[in-house]
């Protein structure tokens, strides 16, 4: 009996402890606070420092390191530090946690901080600073803000990029880790009337090009026929004074004064002609035979009227 109590008594302590451990919390996942749409103003020597709304926070105060999480995104307003204390720059984000100790924030997702800037001791806005990034950490403490992934920074002399960056609370030293390069264009909405008289105006610039083309080409190929056209005129009209030179009258018979005889239609020789031909040739006295013959006449005519 007394064994079995003993047992018994072990038995209910080791249950008691087992049920102990399992039900023992864990702190660093234990949620001590939950609000919805929620505004907090944070003060620094009297002063406003910053403040932020959300549509969901979540406190997790008896963590180790104790933080507050933005799961719905958050939108946080910093002022300036004077007397004045304006809004000086707007800060929105799809989620965020916040960090009590280090008063260290944490931004994610489609991270936009846009910055008013001023003239020392101005209160007119002359400007502003844009920065888009995906992660984004801004320390109180430190008065430092900074990231590690890439970045655009829109400044009044353009458009900024870089992987990585570290800047002051007033953004007016940025410092690009890796710094990639720079760019101006017009992030304005295109007017839909003016894109429609954009699209029209390049259509007929399209049909002016083609017609323009069109034009080219039919010029080119009328060139192109002309000078074929030339060519061949050129071409008959050589043919045509080769076949309308006479053939050559020089004599093939060894000088012998008889004229070659061309071909008759039945492949026979004329003769006949050529022998008539020929007795014209002879007969004809030359023109310094006859000058001689009629100076010889007037000598006789003068001698016969001397000796008369």
């Amino acid at each position: 009996m007394i064994a079995l109590s003993i047992l018994g008594s072990a038995t209910l302590l080791f249950s008691c402890n087992n049920h102990s451990s399992s039900t023992q919390p864990d702190y660093e996942t234990l949620m001590t606070e939950s609000s919805q749409n929620r505004t907090i103003i944070m003060m620094e020597n009297g002063q406003r420092s910053y403040s932020f709304h959300t549509p969901m926070m979540e406190g997790y105060s008896m963590a180790s390191n104790p933080y507050q999480e933005f799961r719905r995104g958050i939108t946080l307003t910093t002022y300036t530090s004077d007397s004045i204390s304006l809004e000086d720059a707007t800060i929105t984000a799809n989620y965020a946690i916040y960090f009590e100790r280090q008063k260290l924030w944490e931004a994610k997702g489609n991270v936009v901080i846009v910055k008013n800037n001023r003239s020392e001791g101005d209160t007119t806005v002359t400007g502003h600073t844009e920065i888009y990034t995906q992660q984004l950490f801004w320390n109180a403490t430190t008065k430092k803000i900074y990231s590690n992934v890439d970045t655009k920074v829109l400044q009044p002399d353009g458009w900024h990029f870089g992987v990585g960056f570290d800047a002051d609370e007033d953004l007016k030293n940025i410092h690009f880790r890796k710094y990639r390069s720079e760019m101006e264009f017009d992030m304005s909405r295109p007017d839909p009337a003016d894109s429609a008289v954009t699209e029209t105006k390049r259509a007929e610039q399209r049909d002016t090009n083609t017609d323009k083309s069109r034009e080219s080409k039919s010029v080119n190929k009328g060139s192109d026929s002309k000078e074929r056209s030339s060519s061949t005129l050129s071409n008959s009209v050589k043919s045509t004074r080769k076949s309308s030179k006479p053939e050559s009258a020089t004599p093939k018979d060894g000088g012998h004064g008889r004229a070659s005889t061309p071909p008759s239609l039945g492949g026979k020789r004329a003769d006949s002609h050529t022998e008539v031909t020929s007795n014209k040739l002879m007969a004809t006295p030359n023109r310094a035979s006859l000058q001689h013959d009629k100076r010889n006449q007037e000598m006789v005519q003068d001698a016969k009227s001397n000796g008369k």
